[in-house]
């Protein structure tokens, strides 16, 4: 098969992903898909660093209810300092993020059902605060980085 034909394949897999999410959520949560231009640049990087099983993780679900997730994950992003809206990677070419309205309860439920799944990679508006949860075997886990916590680290490697 073609590149061309692949290309255009993918392009209207995505379409018909993006339609079916858009769906799934509704007008008080869904913002519409942002740019993969709007990407930070280290959002790579500590997303392949939270996958590695040396990377113990920040936050754990294992003594909580699997029902309590949703609001588990509100709470980090709460605690974590993200305003106004949250960004969700989806990873399409050219809208590689959800914009979510964070401020009702149950957003993140929502968002779920949506995706289809627990594994999130929720960045703020701003660019600056990462916050990635992992479904695992028996219970979530999340990973929390700040583009500030970024430097420190690769600032200490220097040293």
């Amino acid at each position: 098969m073609g590149g061309a034909l692949r290309t255009r394949l993918r392009r209207e897999q995505e379409r018909r992903e993006r339609s079916r999410i858009e769906g799934g959520l509704s007008r008080a949560v869904f913002r519409g898909f942002t740019e993969a231009d709007g990407t930070p640049p280290w959002f790579v990087a500590e997303t392949v660093r939270f996958r590695r099983t040396s990377t113990q993780p920040h936050h754990s679900t294992a003594e909580q209810c699997p029902e309590a997730v949703g609001a588990w994950v509100e709470e980090l992003v709460e605690q974590g300092g993200f305003t106004g809206t949250v960004l969700v990677h989806v990873g399409f070419d050219g809208h590689a993020w959800l914009r979510c309205d964070r401020s009702r309860p149950g957003w993140a439920r929502a968002v779920r059902d949506a995706l289809g799944r627990w594994d999130l990679a929720l960045l703020s508006s701003e660019g600056e605060l990462l916050l990635v949860v992992s479904e695992e075997e028996y219970e979530c886990v999340a990973f929390a980085s700040t583009e500030a916590g970024r430097e420190r680290r690769r600032a200490g490697k220097a040293s």
